[in-house]
């Protein structure tokens, strides 16, 4: 058995602003966007069963927090919200020096809904045609199959 508890400081993330470096216009604001990103936590665990001397299986799952937690501040670059994960995989030593991988993570990503303004003013919210609004749901989630070959010599 194995786990794991982990803690991330996304808090640090409050806006994304892109400044021009050189030019005329060096030190300007070219585009900033509010995060609000939120310290997040991962808890998993796992297992591993050792049949013999040339196979070995794991499994394991994990809960993983989403730093975005509100519709106001998820953005279409990260439409992204909290997951589950679920794995398995399996190793293989035909000889000595070769051994064989295979995993697969299925990812179940929490249904999430969007409401960006995209930083408008209020002055500009009142003429949200000009300027647009993206309101909308989104519904993720993820297959990873991984293979390795690892060969020592």
């Amino acid at each position: 058995m194995m786990g794991d508890i982990s803690w991330t400081g996304w808090a640090k993330i409050q806006d994304l602003t892109f400044v021009r470096t050189d030019g005329a216009a060096a030190g300007n604001t070219l585009s900033s966007t509010e995060e609000n990103w939120r310290n997040t936590w991962r808890v998993a665990l796992g297992a591993a069963y050792q049949l013999d001397d040339q196979w070995k299986f794991r499994a394991g799952i994990a809960y993983d927090q989403s730093p975005v937690d509100s519709s106001e501040y998820r953005t279409p670059r990260l439409p992204d919200n909290d997951r589950t994960w679920l794995a398995i995989g399996a190793q293989y030593k035909p000889t000595k020096e070769l051994v064989l991988d295979v995993g697969y993570s299925y990812i179940w990503v929490r249904d999430s809904s969007i409401n960006d303004s995209g930083g408008m003013s209020a002055t500009q919210a009142a003429n949200v045609a000009a300027y647009g609004w993206l309101k909308g749901n989104y519904s993720n989630n993820v297959n990873v199959l991984a293979m390795q070959a690892t060969y020592s010599f």
